[in-house]
């Protein structure tokens, strides 16, 4: 149980970090922070897939372009909902997109889900309701927008599970590498001159990024899978929650606590299996 605490808070550290970098400076060069992110992954994930079991092909390389454009595009509106919506919001609403992925795999894969899923995914449309109605979201846009880049992003891993014929370690290099790639060339099309106070942040950002995943697949190895998600995600919502008020003394109203508390339930009903 203790390597899934340390993920737990691996992953809240990784808003916290961004919401810093945000705060302390509002047009910081978020692309140059998350091109040393990427490049701790690319390096990270080449270490666990090599040596590589598949040769590279169109197919697994198109997916880890698709997808690695996907994540870097995720990144950045997380960081923006983080800075208008807050940090505690933004965390809760990623781990709610589990609801896309889960419907995905209904509706492509035949998937049979236990009817704690389908009560998981009313709770989350009721919790965007009242999210729209309880007047703490700057921007509701931006929410939706974070949740289904989210979402999207995530179902990459079952599509990676279905048709890829790499490993998952082999497509993970594909996808930080295609990402981080993407990252730079954005960069050179800015035209913005690389400082390495924000890469050498980027590569800060890079090891709880990385140490999230590490911690948790550590965790599955004692803990079972059905114990592990549900933990996981409910607890990275509440740590997220209370952090988000004791380090940036965040204020909420009594109908966004009725939210976080919907949003606490429908994680948790969303990743049972």
């Amino acid at each position: 149980m203790l390597y899934l605490i340390l993920a737990v808070i691996s992953s809240v550290t990784i808003g916290h970090l961004l919401n810093f970098y945000k705060r302390r400076e509002r047009k910081v060069p978020i692309l140059q922070i998350f091109l040393g992110n990427y490049f701790v992954a690319s390096l990270v994930s080449f270490y666990f897939a090599y040596p590589l079991e598949t040769k590279p092909n169109l197919l697994d390389l198109g997916l880890g372009f698709i997808f690695g454009t996907l994540f870097l595009v995720n990144f950045l509106i997380f960081q923006e909902n983080i800075f208008k919506n807050g940090m505690s919001m933004s965390v809760s609403v990623m781990r709610l997109s589990l609801v896309i992925p889960v419907v995905l795999s209904i509706i492509f894969f035949n998937e049979s889900l236990p009817i704690v899923n389908y009560i998981g995914v009313f709770i989350v449309i009721v919790a965007f309701v009242f999210m729209g109605k309880s007047g703490g979201v700057k921007s509701i846009w931006w929410i939706l927008l974070l949740f289904f880049t989210t979402g999207v992003t995530e179902s990459g891993m079952k599509l990676f599970d279905e048709i890829a014929t790499s490993s998952n370690n082999q497509m993970l290099f594909y996808l930080f590498s295609f990402a981080f790639f993407v990252n730079l060339a954005l960069i050179i099309y800015k035209k913005q001159s690389l400082k390495w106070k924000y890469i050498a942040e980027g590569l800060v950002l890079g090891i709880p990024n990385q140490l999230t995943s590490f911690f948790f697949l550590k965790g599955l190895i004692t803990v079972e899978a059905a114990v592990a998600y549900p933990f996981v995600s409910s607890n990275v919502v509440l740590l997220g929650f209370i952090t988000d008020k004791l380090i940036w003394k965040s204020k909420f109203s009594k109908s966004q606590y009725i939210v976080f508390g919907l949003i606490l339930i429908g994680v948790i009903l969303l990743n049972i299996r």
